[in-house]
């Protein structure tokens, strides 16, 4: 897993792309601590770009999981955007599909800010 992370100051939100294999390991660790970082600044949305990745297992899912309830803790937004359908069919079978927000793309996520 790789990600990167972009501010978008006029619609007070940062994008993390992710990519690969989102299977926890090292990486997951960095993301977790991007994301306190996120929610220890004035921004209000956090919107997560999985366009890039092919494989989620457990952790993966949990390091989501993760990143959203702490998202909620500091009352941010939080979007997940342009998940494939075998990705999806992984939060539908955990029913997190009822809990978290999806979009299209991150450009559709933006235009809901």
């Amino acid at each position: 897993m790789n990600f990167t992370q972009k501010d978008i100051e006029d619609k007070s939100a940062s994008i993390i792309e992710l990519s690969g294999s989102i299977i926890g390991g090292s990486q997951a660790i960095e993301f977790t601590k991007t994301v306190g970082d996120f929610c220890s600044t004035n921004k209000q949305n956090l919107i997560i770009d999985l366009s890039q990745v092919d494989v989620l297992n457990s952790s993966g899912l949990g390091m989501l999981v993760s990143a959203y309830t702490t998202s909620k803790k500091y009352n941010r937004n939080f979007t997940l955007t342009s998940v494939s359908d075998k990705i999806f069919n992984i939060f539908a079978i955990t029913q997190l599909d009822k809990v978290l927000s999806f979009e299209d793309s991150t450009d559709s996520a933006l235009n809901k800010i």
